[in-house]
């Protein structure tokens, strides 16, 4: 039986690994769960799997949960999040959203503990701060992009790649031949409304701006050690060829499934092994499409990219003004096409990131920066 800890498990990722888990209760015990603000649900969690260890990040949402639930030991803040990164435990998946996380993701990974990682700002954040070693042995993707390029990779040389193709949807608007211009006036709830995934509302957000892909090409870039030069974004509005790879014979694997999230988690939570599911499958014969990717989307892209070059400083800064240009959106302080520009103007290449305190402390220096040029810009819009 694999012993399991989620972070971020009142979450959209969160949710599905235990659907999984529950699906297949005899092969897991789930150890501790964690959520940031979401008491009820935590709780409806632990009465189903009986962890003996939870974490509340909200130290108000953590005084309620203790009137919910008893004999579990209750946990807050970061020093909850790392106890639980330091559990003897088999698989930590890491589901959370935002830079909360990283710190526990690399506290277990010095522990030689796997990890199953959902969480782009570990690797966006963080990644200069993680060896090589421990993404090629240690960390297995739940993004379905990354997971999908993982998986065509198992029994290949990763030096042999010539190029990534990495596949987008075109999220609620561009999947309607919109372009950017025409994008002045979008409200919250139609950006969050994405017409194949159900997701969170930061990643679904991401996903409307494309800064999901930007943020995907740094993950990738990462993980498989690739200059992002050789990752290429194709439009796929369909949503289930999930990304592929194309080797230096001039053969390309691709991987599909239907865009339903219990396809990567459930590998990830099984890795090394597939494991018989009830997960039906695709439909074929299936009437696919790929294209190249409009001038007039590649805007977050293109930022993305900027940010690579920019080195860890570029990259934490990216993911920092991005996570308050969406918080803005949301709350109808900003309108949705100035996102990108709030992140291109907080692109810094001065940080002081050498160790996650800094990092840390910094992303939250940039997430202010970029509220002051939200406004600002709002101003004069």
């Amino acid at each position: 039986m694999k012993r399991v800890a989620i972070i971020g498990s009142t979450g959209s990722i969160g949710t599905q690994t235990l659907d999984v888990i529950q699906s297949e209760y005899g092969r897991f015990r789930v150890v501790a769960l964690s959520a940031h603000t979401n008491d009820s649900l935590l709780a409806e969690q632990v009465n189903r799997f009986g962890p003996q260890l939870v974490c509340m990040y909200d130290r108000e949402g953590a005084s309620r949960l203790k009137t919910r639930i008893k004999n579990v030991t209750i946990l807050t803040g970061d020093e909850g999040l790392n106890e639980i990164a330091t559990l003897n435990i088999d698989l930590l998946v890491v589901a959370g959203s935002g830079s909360s996380c990283i710190s526990p993701t690399l506290k277990a990974l010095e522990r030689g503990t796997k990890i199953a990682l959902a969480t782009k700002e570990v690797i966006v954040c963080g990644a200069h701060l993680i060896e090589q070693r421990f993404f090629e042995e240690l960390v297995v993707p739940i993004d379905s992009e990354p997971s999908a390029i993982f998986q065509c990779l198992q029994g290949d040389d990763r030096t042999r790649i010539r190029e990534i193709l990495l596949t987008a949807s075109g999220g609620p608007f561009f999947s309607k031949n919109l372009n950017w211009g025409q994008l002045s006036n979008v409200r919250p709830e139609e950006a969050l409304s994405h017409p194949r995934w159900r997701m969170g509302k930061k990643i679904s957000i991401d996903s409307a701006t494309l800064v999901n892909k930007g943020l995907e090409i740094i993950e990738i870039s990462k993980l498989f050690d690739i200059p992002h030069e050789k990752i290429r974004v194709l439009l796929h509005p369909s949503a289930e060829i999930h990304s592929g790879v194309t080797f230096v014979d001039g053969s390309t694997k691709l991987l599909c499934s239907p865009p339903d999230m219990r396809y990567p988690i459930s590998f990830a939570l099984h890795y090394p092994a597939r494991s018989m599911s009830d997960l039906k499958g695709l439909h074929l014969p299936a009437n696919w499409t790929l294209q190249e990717l409009p001038e007039t989307m590649s805007r977050s892209i293109d930022l993305a990219r900027k940010a690579i070059d920019l080195g860890p400083s570029g990259l934490v800064s990216f993911a920092a003004a991005d996570e308050a240009a969406v918080e803005m959106f949301l709350s109808k302080q900003l309108p949705f096409v100035l996102i990108p520009e709030i992140i291109s103007k907080s692109l810094t290449q001065n940080l002081d990131v050498s160790t996650i305190s800094k990092v840390l402390s910094n992303y939250n220096a940039i997430k202010t920066k970029a509220f002051d040029i939200g406004r600002r810009l709002c101003q004069s819009f």
